[in-house]
């Protein structure tokens, strides 16, 4: 009569030692998100803050899509990943 629980288990998660198999993917997906969402026009500029591990493959991606970007360390091991409209990425530049 009673429901059973119902157990989230995030996707990648070893259920044993609960670390992630693939840690790029999971900060990843997020990330390809936000460009979905700025290239369909719902975003002007994104702001994405991630593990410092994931900066290449951020990069080679942004390089790729031909989508303007700034990058600035927080921190030891994370990064705020700034894209988007040019006209905004200048504004930022501006600023510092």
């Amino acid at each position: 009569m009673f429901a059973s629980a119902v157990v989230y288990k995030p996707r990648g998660v070893n259920p044993n030692t609960k670390e992630l198999h693939h840690p790029i993917a999971e900060h990843m997906h997020v990330f390809c998100h936000h460009i979905y969402e700025h290239k369909k026009g719902l975003r002007n500029l994104i702001l994405h803050t991630t593990r410092r591990v994931c900066q290449e493959k951020i990069t080679q991606r942004l390089e790729r899509e031909s989508i303007p970007y700034l990058i600035y360390p927080v921190g030891r091991d994370r990064i705020n990943v700034f894209f988007g409209n040019k006209n905004c990425i200048n504004v930022l530049k501006a600023v510092g």
